[in-house]
């Protein structure tokens, strides 16, 4: 089990410094500014400590296919309430996000007296910059950059088969990494729903890989593609008047 220690200590009306520790030795602290006004602050600032640490700049050995294996430690209730669902501040709810989708599996504990951080004078080292819009973003040789929405994972995990359930987020990213990912056409009645809920400029461009049912919907942004949609051929999506309203 790799273990990981995040604390926050608020520095500012949004910022804070969070100390955090990982397996024996290593430790450290972050400088964590928060974009907008909260009153979650700290919280706010270790699930920033943590998407940066497990993905942005892992201190965990290998890169992380699911959450499985990942136990974070936080001072704040208010994270395992967001990660519930349960939240009321929507700001905790979106970047919580992450844990249920990318670290699907992840055991969350609650602890305000972990004894594993080092002093609270510990100078931070880097500084982040907290995103509302955490989109998960992977290089494909097809598209190029592309951007993975909550939507789409959610989209994805209705569909995903039994091969995927162990690591559904490292299966959906194997597909899109797919050399053989190729575009096809959309429904005409489809594309005039896309055009309703996307304007003219965005419309949702299809792919799918030619062994496989799955489609997958991207809209094309100005530095990548942003998956908005994962679905079946057969799926109502495309064959009733739900899909013209832009349901997806």
């Amino acid at each position: 089990m790799n273990i990981i220690n995040v604390k926050a200590i608020r520095t500012g009306e949004r910022s804070a410094k969070v100390l955090w520790h990982v397996g024996k030795e290593r430790n450290g602290a972050l400088d964590v500014s928060i974009p907008f006004d909260s009153t979650s602050v700290e919280a706010l600032g270790e699930l920033a400590a943590l998407r940066y640490l497990i993905l942005e700049n892992p201190q965990l050995p290998g890169p992380p296919r699911s959450g499985k294996g990942i136990r974070a430690v936080v001072t704040k209730g208010a994270i395992k309430k967001a990660m519930k669902g349960k939240s009321q501040i929507t700001s905790m709810i979106r970047y919580s996000r992450f844990l249920t989708s990318r670290l699907a599996g992840i055991e969350l504990e609650v602890n305000p007296k972990s004894q594993m951080l080092p002093d609270d004078q510990t100078p931070a080292t880097d500084h982040i910059e907290m995103n509302l819009e955490p989109h998960e973003t992977i290089s494909t040789p097809v598209l190029g950059r592309v951007q993975i929405t909550d939507h789409a994972y959610e989209r994805w995990l209705e569909r995903v088969d039994a091969r995927s359930e162990d690591r559904p987020f490292d299966s959906l990213v194997r597909r899109l990494q797919s050399p053989d990912l190729s575009p096809v056409a959309m429904p005409d009645n489809v594309v005039q729903g896309k055009i309703r809920k996307y304007g003219e400029d965005g419309v949702v461009l299809l792919y799918r890989h030619p062994t496989e049912p799955i489609h997958f919907g991207f809209l094309e942004c100005d530095d990548a593609y942003r998956l908005v949609t994962v679905f079946l051929r057969n799926d109502t999506l495309l064959t009733s008047k739900s899909a013209v309203k832009g349901t997806f």
